[in-house]
């Protein structure tokens, strides 16, 4: 035998229906309570309350959706675990969002279907189809299948059908286009371990590994020049801090001209693009300078160690002036923290500097030169908390004359100079001749202020203390109008399509997605199989059964009780009756309709011998007679 050939059935011990599962019918009682009442209305309300209920699922979890986004954007910055869980909730709530979308438009294709197979006689390939018309794979093989058949319009309804449940999914996933993350502004502020500078020494130990006095005059004087680095800004409130631009302008000038700085606490751990992460405490130190102003009457050409200056009416001359030189300025530290210099004591946070402005003699050989006498003051630390916040009052000192440290000294009396070409940003060229001593007090206190800036923003800061921890966050911005307008679409067009899928398919009797049911429902179909063919396939059965089925009703002859059934002898219907469905009748309703099956025969004789009978069937099966020629409608 063949292996391709399957074995016949010769003996009847091999009889396929021995083979077959056989259960016994119910009894008469039993099928007498299958009954069911169809009515519009009811399935109408029925089928609403699925409809509503998936609806309402989509508007609690877009309610949720928008009080989640709310509640992160108010969270202003997130740290690292809010963003974990924000990604993760937002994640569900897509995919919840997505799955119930997706089960709603699976809900309306499985009402749609049965209107579908009742509007006409379909092919059986075409029932399978229609039957898993919630697939989008078996809707575009129906549309497939449409096109071959030179069905368009069928076709472009399957097609548009996968086009809305696309667009279904792809509007949810558009919500997560509706909000961004922003870690450019987002640095948060908690308490914390910080470090600070130590300011017990200006060099930090940076320069050198003794802290010699010189070498502290040096590092100020080299803050002090890289200060021109740093931005200056007008004055802002203690607490005032911008996320974005900790450093971007420290130097702050009041009104009055002095100049403040916001001392900064710099997270020992977290650190950005820049370096490390800074915030600007609302510790302070206010430098303020006067400065006056007296005529150089001789030396003032640069070119020599000695200059007299008027006081007044009074001539006073200064001796052993180390750096000089025509157009330059000459910025001169008295150091008054020695005692032989005490008459330039000022205060314990006070510094008197003076500076020089030489002419340039080949312009003018006899003009004035000027010298300027000037103190520059400041503060103590405005704020602080802790011994360690305290500015002391030497390294203030150490600041306040930044500007005219050298590291050095080659006089008997220690003086330090420092000499700054015409070009520079503190020189006073041009200026020689005129009293412009406000512009050098602003000079000497900016340059004071930069000093502390610089070596509290570049120095080391390797003292911790308790303090405010600035960290990397991320902010969450939403924007409410297109996500309001997305998820306001979704929901209208969902409760909108759905609505009209039941009023379409409510016309006819819309059973469940159960397979039993739908299996009961295709028993006449397969039943021509026989015990045979359980392993064949879906195609296999329509190529074998080539009859044209649709789905409808049968009644009884009085249509008081009706059958759904798939058949090739069914006339389509859009709108099912309305009544019974199925249950098995009574014996006195059996002898009714024998009895009413007689008075129907004895009509139709009476029209086959010449008498003039109208028979009318009325909507729900009824027949009716009159006189007349004879009609049925």
């Amino acid at each position: 035998m063949s292996e391709h050939k399957p074995p016949s059935w010769n003996d009847s011990d091999d009889d396929p229906r021995g083979l077959q599962t056989h259960f016994g019918s119910l009894d008469r009682n039993t099928q007498h309570q299958l009954a069911r009442k169809f009515s519009y209305k009811k399935q109408f309300l029925r089928l609403t309350l699925k409809i509503l209920f998936r609806w309402l699922v989509s508007l609690l979890l877009a309610a949720i959706m928008m009080l989640c986004f709310y509640h992160y954007e108010k969270i202003k910055i997130l740290t690292k675990d809010q963003v974990r869980w924000f990604n993760a909730v937002k994640t569900g709530l897509y995919l919840t969002l997505g799955l119930n979308l997706a089960a709603s438009l699976k809900g309306m294709a499985l009402l749609v279907r049965w209107r579908l197979l009742a509007r006409k006689k379909h092919e059986l390939k075409e029932v399978d189809l229609i039957l898993g018309i919630h697939s989008l794979i078996k809707v575009f093989l129906y549309g497939i299948h449409a096109i071959k058949s030179h069905r368009v319009l069928t076709a472009f309804a399957c097609f548009m059908w996968i086009l809305a449940n696309l667009v279904g999914r792809l509007s949810v996933a558009l919500t997560g286009l509706t909000y961004s993350y922003d870690s450019a502004n987002a640095t948060g502020l908690a308490p914390g371990i910080v470090n600070i500078t130590d300011w017990s020494s200006f060099s930090g130990e940076v320069f050198s590994q003794e802290e010699s006095i010189w070498t502290e005059h040096y590092a100020a004087q080299y803050y002090g020049l890289f200060s021109m680095l740093l931005d200056h800004g007008p004055l802002t409130k203690p607490g005032y801090y911008d996320h974005n631009r900790p450093s971007d302008m420290p130097i702050e000038r009041a009104d009055n001209g002095s100049y403040f700085y916001y001392m900064r606490e710099v997270s020992p751990e977290i650190t950005y693009t820049y370096g490390a992460l800074s915030y600007k405490s609302p510790r302070r130190v206010e430098i303020s300078s006067t400065c006056s102003y007296y005529p150089i009457i001789r030396g003032q050409q640069g070119d020599t160690t000695t200059l007299t200056y008027l006081n007044s009416t009074t001539e006073h001359t200064l001796y052993n002036v180390s750096v000089y030189g025509p157009r330059a300025t000459v910025w001169i530290n008295p150091r008054s923290d020695l005692p032989q210099n005490h008459k330039w004591d000022c205060g314990k946070r006070c510094v008197a500097v003076a500076a020089i402005q030489y002419i340039d003699p080949s312009k003018n050989a006899t003009a004035k030169g000027a010298f300027y006498g000037c103190e520059v003051r400041v503060s103590p630390v405005m704020g602080a908390t802790l011994p360690e916040h305290e500015l002391p009052d030497d390294t203030a000192r150490t600041a306040g004359g930044a500007i005219a440290l050298a590291g050095y000294s080659k006089g008997p009396d220690q003086w330090e100079y420092v000499l700054y070409p015409p070009e520079s940003k503190w020189s006073n060229y041009d200026y020689e001749e005129v009293d412009n001593s406000e512009t050098m007090a602003d000079l000497a206190a900016q340059y004071a202020v930069g000093a502390i800036a610089a070596r509290d923003l570049m120095g080391p800061q390797d003292l911790q203390v308790e303090g405010t921890v600035a960290w990397v966050g991320v902010l969450v911005k939403v924007k409410w109008a297109y996500l309001s307008a997305i998820l306001v679409t979704i929901l209208l067009l969902q409760i909108i399509l759905g609505l009209c899928c039941v009023a379409y398919a409510n016309s006819v009797v819309c059973k469940d997605d159960s397979y039993l049911s739908t299996a009961r429902l295709l028993r006449p179909v397969v039943e021509r199989l026989g015990p045979s063919g359980c392993a064949l396939t879906g195609e296999d059965i329509a190529h074998l059964l080539q009859e044209k089925v649709v789905y409808g009703v049968r009644r009884n002859k009085r249509g008081t009780r009706h059958h759904l059934d798939i058949g090739d002898d069914i006339r389509p219907r859009k709108y099912f009756p309305q009544g019974w469905y199925d249950g098995e009748i009574s014996k006195e309703e059996e002898d009714e309709e024998e009895q009413e099956e007689g008075e129907m025969e004895m009509e139709m004789s009476n029209v086959a011998s010449g008498r003039k009978v109208e028979i009318e069937v009325n909507s729900v099966g009824e027949v009716r007679r009159r006189r007349g020629k004879v009609k049925i409608e």
